[in-house]
């Protein structure tokens, strides 16, 4: 390892914004560990009446800093908290991750490479899922279609053998696992916190853009990511995450100028398709699903900002899932 690699990871800390996290928070905190990262700042979303018995041990280790911010204040405001915290204890250097995502060994120190190099300034590790006899691409560098309203991810399915290992630029970085100089971070203010959850990545992204910062995968850095893997939840995802995409799409929209292209030009098509995905794919609760996405449809319309009638699903949905009190 050489000695700007054991620089690098001197001044990388870690944050994790955790929301009813088990046995794959235990694997994410051990891999950043592993990769050598200097601490690991550990916001814990439970709602206020709850506890998260895998933080609390997780807190034991003198490497780990638990922030409880007394609620679900949604994945933004939550990396904000830790990044105030990380920012606190001397960080130069801020990894977000995502709680089921498991690092590789080498890439802490692979990501910081490139940012302390200046090769680039908003980078994140190629991101593979599946089973390890299976495993593929996820994210290999994005682009955010601003005609189309829409962000994708590059070679997406493919084989890991098939996965690229240069510097990749690119216009989009997605939330799972992004790195950034703390001096970037705070340039650019952090994630927009009114979106509470979805499109808080594609709106950075966009600002970084704007202010001339370079977006980049690196990617001999690798990560696991749990989504669309074998631990994908067989019902498929809440009326929250329906209500929460559907809305911000269209507040990036508009916080972007590109609100009435993506409603009358060739954005419309993508906001049609969304609710008809949701009744054609969605396995359980189509009905409650489609009008949640819908009402972020006409919530993004209004421009209403805010977590409100988003919590107000997503506590639908965890109260059908818990067992029924006993008198």
């Amino acid at each position: 390892m050489s000695h700007l690699a054991n620089v690098a990871a001197d001044q990388v800390i870690a944050v994790i914004v955790a929301y009813r996290s088990g046995d794959e928070l235990v694997d994410c905190v051990s891999a950043l560990l592993q990769a050598g990262v200097r601490r690991i700042v550990l916001v814990d979303n439970n709602d206020a009446n709850e506890q998260n018995v895998t933080v609390a041990k997780l807190a034991d280790d003198p490497a780990v800093r638990v922030v409880v911010p007394g609620g679900n204040v949604g994945f933004a405001a939550g990396v904000n908290a830790g990044a105030a915290v990380a920012l606190e204890l001397g960080a130069s250097l801020l990894w977000f991750v995502n709680p089921d995502t498991v690092v590789d060994a080498r890439a802490a120190n692979q990501l910081a490479e490139t940012l302390l190099a200046g090769d680039a300034d908003l980078v994140s590790p190629l991101l593979t899922t599946g089973s390890p006899t299976a495993e593929r691409i996820l994210f290999a560098g994005g682009n955010l279609d601003m005609t189309r309203g829409l962000s994708t991810h590059a070679d997406e399915g493919k084989p890991v053998t098939a996965a690229p290992t240069g510097l990749l630029p690119c216009t989009f970085i997605t939330g799972a696992a992004p790195m950034i100089a703390a001096a970037a971070w705070q340039a650019l203010g952090g994630f927009r916190e009114d979106y509470f959850l979805y499109w808080e990545d594609a709106e950075l992204s966009y600002r970084a853009r704007q202010a001339g910062l370079r977006l980049a995968v690196v990617g001999a850095a690798r990560a696991w990511h749990a989504v669309g893997g074998s631990s994908a939840i067989s019902a498929g995802h809440s009326r929250a995450a329906h209500y929460y995409y559907s809305r911000n799409r269209l507040l990036f929209a508009r916080d972007s100028a590109h609100l009435l292209g993506w409603l009358l030009g060739r954005g419309l098509p993508y906001t049609v398709a969304d609710l008809i995905w949701t009744l054609r794919r969605e396995p359980t609760e189509r009905f409650g699903k489609f009008r949640a996405a819908f009402c972020g449809v006409f919530d993004g319309l209004r421009n209403v900002r805010g977590a409100a009638r988003g919590l107000s699903y997503l506590h639908a949905d965890n109260a059908k899932s818990q067992p029924a009190a006993s008198s």
